[in-house]
């Protein structure tokens, strides 16, 4: 992060600017202090109540982004870059601004919006080096991104299609079990005689038997009346 910032009276007489330190300046000296002893909670809570005393004020919301950030309430912070880059005008400030924006924002894993946020500090200030290793990080983080979405992406096509694959087996075999349920039936079916076919058969076992029945009768009735003639 870039560095913070203290309070300055411009433009003012020496009376307004004394009466300007004892609140707002001097409320900001007491964030500042807490900042540097990495006391970051009381920190912010010194900006916000520098804040109520100067609404607006471009250092004290850049200080609370600062503030902030060191919490890794990386959101909050870059809104209050964000809106203080739309409002300052100071190009070295401007550039420290969109700075800051941009580690929020690499923070949150937003590499895209992190990569332009450096550019943006870039056009202002082209030769300061932590810019452009950040810039240079946040690429390379954003490659890996894409191409660790690609790869999920692969495996996910590649898992839709084995779960496609496992179906229509699972169809096929379901169709295959059902067709030999069919014949199995069709066949038992084929073997099945109907009550019709029964009886018919049963009549012509039946008439089978009477009819040897009757035949052996009479053979028997043959028999018993067969005289053998005498050998004389």
């Amino acid at each position: 992060m870039k560095t913070l910032f203290t309070a300055l009276c411009l433009f003012a007489s020496a009376a307004v600017c004394k009466a300007q330190v004892k609140s707002f300046g001097s409320i900001i000296s007491e964030g500042n202090t807490s900042y540097e002893r990495k006391n970051f909670p009381e920190a912010e809570k010194a900006y916000r109540k520098a804040l109520e005393k100067e609404k607006g004020s471009t250092v004290g919301e850049y200080n609370l982004a600062d503030a902030l950030y060191k919490q890794k309430k990386y959101a909050e912070a870059g809104n209050l870059f964000r809106g203080l880059g739309n409002k300052e005008k100071d190009k070295a400030f401007l550039s420290d601004i969109y700075h800051n924006l941009g580690n929020s924002l690499l923070a949150e894993k937003k590499y895209e919006e992190s990569i332009e946020a450096y550019k943006n500090s870039l056009r202002l200030q082209p030769d300061e080096k932590n810019t452009r290793y950040n810039l240079s990080y946040a690429l390379s983080k954003l490659k890996q991104q894409q191409q660790q979405q690609k790869s999920n992406k692969n495996k996910d096509k590649k898992e839709n299609k084995d779960k496609q694959q496992q179906q229509q087996q699972k169809n096929q075999s379901g169709d295959k079990k059902d067709k030999q349920e069919q014949q199995q039936q069709q066949e038992a079916q084929k073997g099945k005689m109907s009550k019709e076919q029964a009886e018919q058969l049963l009549g012509a076992i039946a008439k089978q038997e009477k009819d040897l029945n009757e035949k052996m009768k009479k053979k028997k009735a043959r028999a018993g009346g067969y005289k053998p003639e005498k050998d004389w």
